[in-house]
């Protein structure tokens, strides 16, 4: 078990090494602009992405920050209305291919908002296609680190991280403080210490 410990934090520095800081930097701005502007950070995931989504939009609600949760399944099928206008909608996608993710990804090409794909794959991938004249953000994996290079582990793990990274240095910038997180937060072990 260690070593898959280990093994999950070289791959998290791998994708950290070979990050386009530009890209991240224009990234994070698209973001900050975003809320700074009244509007929200719209997360949509498919499959082990799901969780993913919600601990960011959890953590963002808690610190007062604007951010909702798009299950890329249930989009087409109403759950589109959480996207307003100017919002920022954060596609997330291990490859970059899946129809669900393009299908979304070409509806709200007729919204008026920001939207930026993610994945692991580059510019040959169908979401790429689609995000370019947008924005597009390919993250490297060394593996997934399973036998088969098949189990959403690595990724899942990356982009848990990519995400509370951008929550919390939003946190930073936008000065929120202790008292923010207490009203959001009253309850268990964290409200008590609070």
């Amino acid at each position: 078990m260690i070593n898959q410990m280990l093994n999950q934090i070289k791959s998290i520095q791998f994708t950290y090494e070979n990050l386009d800081k530009k890209d991240i930097s224009e990234f994070y701005l698209t973001a900050k602009n975003t809320l700074e502007n009244g509007n929200k950070i719209v997360v949509s995931g498919l499959g082990k992405n799901v969780p993913i989504a919600e601990k960011f939009v959890g953590t963002m609600i808690s610190l007062g920050m604007k951010a909702a949760f798009l299950h890329t399944n249930t989009a087409m099928h109403g759950d589109l209305g959480v996207v307003g206008n100017e919002d920022l909608v954060i596609l997330l996608s291990k490859s970059g291919n899946t129809i669900e993710t393009i299908h979304l990804a070409k509806h709200l090409k007729k919204y008026n908002i920001d939207f930026y794909g993610l994945s692991f794959n580059d510019e040959n991938s169908k979401l790429y296609q689609i995000c370019k004249i947008n924005r597009y953000i390919s993250l490297k994996l060394l593996s997934e680190g399973d036998e088969w290079g098949l189990v959403p582990n690595n990724s899942s793990v990356t982009y848990l991280v990519f995400l509370q990274a951008l929550s919390i240095q939003l946190m930073k910038d936008f000065d929120i403080n202790k008292k923010v997180f207490e009203r959001n937060h009253p309850g268990g072990a964290i409200g008590e210490q609070l």
